[in-house]
This record gives structure tokens, sequence and C-alpha cells, in this order.
């Protein structure tokens, strides 16, 4: 069975005739009997009533015919949205978190860009909650968060998940520090911290609390990114929460990571558009190839 077959069968259903099926499709009568009774054979069992003039589907006949349609309706579809995708053009705005640029974005742009050379994308990375105030006010197409936004005018889509660790200076001052870490101990050490609206630091907020962490921390800095937290961290002032995918990308000889009591601490990434949002062809592109698994292993 192949799609000439069931292009073949809707013709003969529609016409009422095999001749003119065949003359419909350019095809010899007998080429149209045969091509029937294969396709009779295959399914074992009877399609066309042809005793009747015009034919008549059987009962399975009718069956039939419904599966026929939808698969040829879902095929053209298919090859419209390939030759599509083949001559896509445009300019794809996106708004990205930290840890989303480093582990997602910014690894793929070049496979993206070399499938369709014909798209610019334009990347700015930021923290979460501006990420959200980019899509909000259409300076952005597209946006990728750590976290989920509680809204009804965003769409957002679990496209992955983070670990969020606690990193250490690998200095003797922070030897004592070491997994499973009681969360009591937070409160006399020195942090790093993330700036507000960070989806990194809301997130461990948020989970300290459930675990009965109340306590502020001793804030020693505050940076703007996940990277800026480990590299800072290495210089032994303090320690600091990041994104595991984040530290593996660092790869800093001078710090290490230390589990919480409680276990980690985890977070979906999202890709976030703005709701009722018409998006260009180009970035429903770009959303459906990062959705699609084309994501580095960090």
């Amino acid at each position: 069975m192949n799609f000439e077959d069931l292009e073949i069968f809707c013709a003969i259903a529609f016409s009422g005739s095999l001749s003119r099926a065949g003359h419909s499709l350019n095809l010899s009568q007998p080429t149209v009997t045969r091509r029937l009774q294969n396709l009779e054979q295959q399914l074992g069992t009877t399609l066309v009533d042809r005793s009747l003039s015009p034919v008549h589907l059987t009962p399975q006949g009718i069956l039939m015919l419904e599966f026929s349609q939808s698969v040829l309706a879902h095929f053209k579809d298919l090859k419209n949205a390939l030759n599509r995708e083949k001559v896509v053009s445009g300019t794809i705005n996106v708004a990205t978190s930290t840890v989303h640029a480093k582990s997602l974005v910014l690894p793929q742009m070049a496979n993206f860009l070399r499938l369709y050379p014909e798209v610019q994308v334009q990347v700015s990375v930021m923290d979460s909650t501006k990420v959200l105030t980019a899509l909000r006010s259409e300076a952005a197409d597209v946006g990728f968060v750590g976290m989920k936004p509680n809204s009804e005018q965003w769409e957002a889509e679990s496209i992955g998940e983070d670990e969020i660790v606690l990193v250490v200076p690998d200095v003797p001052g922070f030897s004592q520090l070491q997994s499973p870490l009681p969360l009591a101990v937070l409160k006399d050490i020195p942090f790093v911290q993330r700036e507000l609206g960070s989806g990194t630091w809301d997130t461990v907020i948020s989970e300290l609390k459930k675990r009965g962490f109340t306590t502020n921390f001793r804030v020693v800095c505050q940076v703007d990114s996940n990277e800026a937290v480990v590299q800072t961290v290495a210089t032994g002032i303090g320690v600091g929460f990041a994104s595991q995918k984040v530290v593996q990308l660092v790869a800093s000889r001078n710090v290490r990571t230390v589990t919480l009591e409680g276990g980690p601490i985890t977070r979906k990434l999202y890709v976030v558009t703005k709701s009722g949002n018409e998006l260009s062809e180009a970035a429903n592109l770009f959303i459906r190839y990062v959705k699609s698994g084309h994501i580095p292993t960090v």
C-alpha cells in the first residue's frame, strides 16, 4: 500500500466508476482494477461492490475512505510545510536567560543558521524577569527562562530540566563545607548573590523556604549571571548558587559543588511566547527546532 493506492481508491469512491477514476488519474482501467484488487488483498477485505453501477463502497470501504482522506491530507500538509521551510527567511528576536544562552541558544545557533541561511537571529541575554518584559513589549519574539510565568498572558512549555548547585571555593577556608550541607550553616557563610529578578535566585529562595530556611544570607557581592557567580566564587570571597549546566561550561579548577541537606534543587527550563502574539514562520521554526531535541549535552 502506498499513497498512489490511496489516491486511486479515493478517485473510485468519488467517481463511482473504475474507468472514470483511471481517466482522472491518467491510468488505464486494467491498472486501476489491479491496484484496487491488490489493496483489497493486502487488507483482507472487499472495499468496493463492483456488482452495482455506479460502484458502491462496502462498510469497510467507507472506513477506508475516511482513513485515506486523512492520510492524504496530512501528507499534503507535510509537503507544504517542508517546502515552506526550505525558503524560510526573516529575523527572530530572542531574549534568553544566561543559563539558556550558555547551554542551549548560542551553542545551537550555528547549526540552525547553517540549515536556514536566510534567517537572522538576534539574541539578548538578561535575567528571566527582563526576558518577560521584552516579550511583553514585543521587543522579543521568543523567550527562554528558568521559571514558569504565572499568568495567562504567556504560553510556556518545558524544554528540559536544570539542577542548581552551591558553588564553593576550593580553598582551605571553605573545606568544612561538604555534602550534604545542613541548611543552618548557610546563614554564616559569605554569599555571592544573583541580582533580583534572576530565575536561578528566585528558584533557590522558593525551595529553601519550603525546606524551612528563612534566614537572610550574608551577602558580600551581587552579580548578574551564573557565569559571574562561578568566576567570583573562584576568587575565594564566598559561595553562591548557580546552574549546574553553567558550572560545567565554565569548568573552573578553583571551585567545587556541594549538595544541600534535603536533596538537589531542580527546576524546569521553559520556552515562552506572548499569548495571542502571531509569530513569524522563522520564529515558529526556531521553537520547533529547539523542542525537537537539538539540545547539546553539557
